[in-house]
């Protein structure tokens, strides 16, 4: 594949660099996330880093000791994630967990965690001298903004609305930036735009959770109460567990339509 060149508005995406035949559900593009940040219904219940559960429970295995930062916001499943997520600016790191995460991570919605997240690493990468060939702000974020924009029907102008949710928008990231250490609001506010506009949703399976049994009928005779080893008959759903920035993988997320 190969990223189309362009100022980063619309039509930049990736295109095919040569054929290929694939089949469904083949992996075209395996990509670790760049930065990341839980959603709120599952930061109790899953490793910060891994995003497995800490706790399935009884009786398909004992449960998990869980790991916890010293702020209390991040919590893993093992102290390996624990490391790798501390020195990994992307994630709830060190600097992040000093600064008091668990206070204002909580409370923000989570593209503006993320977003601290990618400036943060951003940061970290151009002072160490890292080589990237794309970083967050290589993203799209002007349809972001636009998407906030609603006209009034009378006349083409900016609805109240508009204005209201562009208002909070701005507000959170003022705070954010503050919250965060990292001071500049520009290049907060540009990063939550491109994370509201990159972001893909990261899934994981919930835990297995038994089906009502059904009658598997046989001339008549249930085949469950025939097995000798009966085992239950589980539901492996996946939910959305966390929000993440994938630089590659972002760039296909776009129409070409201008």
């Amino acid at each position: 594949m190969e990223a189309m060149g362009g100022d980063g508005g619309d039509g930049h995406g990736v295109v095919a660099a040569r054929a290929r035949d694939a089949d469904e559900r083949d992996n075209l593009l395996c990509e670790r996330v760049y930065a990341s940040a839980m959603l709120r219904g599952h930061k109790t219940k899953r490793c910060h880093r891994c995003f497995d559960l800490l706790k399935p429970g009884e009786p398909v295995e004992p449960a998990e000791p869980r790991i916890e930062c010293p702020c209390g916001s991040g919590r893993y499943c093992s102290h390996e994630c624990r490391r790798a997520a501390w020195s990994d600016p992307g994630d709830h790191c060190r600097l992040e967990c000093a600064g008091g995460g668990l206070l204002w991570t909580s409370l923000f919605p989570p593209e503006f965690v993320l977003a601290t997240r990618a400036v943060r690493k951003d940061r970290d990468e151009v002072k160490r001298n890292i080589k990237r060939t794309r970083r967050w702000v290589d993203l799209d974020w002007r349809g972001a903004w636009r998407g906030l924009e609603e006209s009034d029907e009378s006349g083409g102008r900016e609805s109240d609305e508009s204005r209201t949710k562009r208002a909070r928008v701005v507000a959170f990231v003022v705070l954010a930036a503050r919250c965060s250490g990292l001071g500049d609001v520009k290049d907060v506010m540009f990063a939550t735009l491109a994370a509201m506009a990159n972001t893909f949703g990261i899934k994981k399976p919930d835990w297995p959770s038994p089906l009502q049994s059904r009658d598997i009928v046989n001339d008549g005779v249930n085949e469950l109460d025939m097995l000798d080893d009966w085992r239950a008959i589980f539901n492996m759903s996946e939910s959305t567990v966390a929000m993440g920035l994938f630089l590659d993988a972002s760039l296909m997320n776009h129409s070409c339509v201008p």
